[in-house]
């Protein structure tokens, strides 16, 4: 699945919580990369997630990449976040699992957290989806802004915990 489908997709789930915001990067006017998310949870903090992607195995980049279907996965538990104070970004990644689940998508076969990855990535915050056909998506926190905050300002990838 393309980045920029994905990030359709990803939309219309986020969308479906009445608590949070969202819109494409596209719709925000941010140009620092072309395929994301602008995600404004209840307590106002500001998290962009950039979608970056690779094609399946075997893909000639450039051609159309037919969808592959599957079971889908099961629902995760459901997640709430504050409406106010801070929401840690763990929690943010859980949530966004539990929103990508209950859109049932036959095309995703397998959705891991960043935070399980045990350190061993430059980026503290994320998720990696991997779908039927083999092509791969990485949900990339790029900002997280609190509150009261400019969004999308900032170090890139800071390791704020909470926001």
């Amino acid at each position: 699945m393309h980045p920029k489908r994905f990030a359709s997709g990803l939309l219309s789930w986020i969308c479906a919580e009445p608590q949070v915001r969202a819109r494409s990067f596209e719709e925000a006017g941010y140009t620092e990369c072309p395929f994301g998310v602008e995600l404004w949870l209840p307590s106002g903090a500001v998290v962009y997630l950039q979608a970056v992607g690779a094609d399946a195995p075997g893909h000639r980049p450039g051609t159309p990449l037919p969808p592959v279907h599957g079971d889908p996965l099961p629902v995760s538990k459901p997640v709430a976040l504050p409406g106010e104070g801070p929401t840690e970004m763990a929690a943010v990644e859980r949530w966004l699992r539990w929103r990508i689940t209950t859109g049932q998508s036959a095309e995703i076969s397998r959705v891991s957290l960043f935070q399980n990855r045990n350190g061993r990535n430059a980026v503290p915050y994320g998720l990696a989806l991997t779908f039927h056909s083999g092509a791969r998506v990485w949900l990339y926190f790029r900002h997280a802004t609190p509150a009261g905050r400019q969004p999308g300002t900032g170090p890139l990838w800071r390791d704020l915990a909470s926001v």
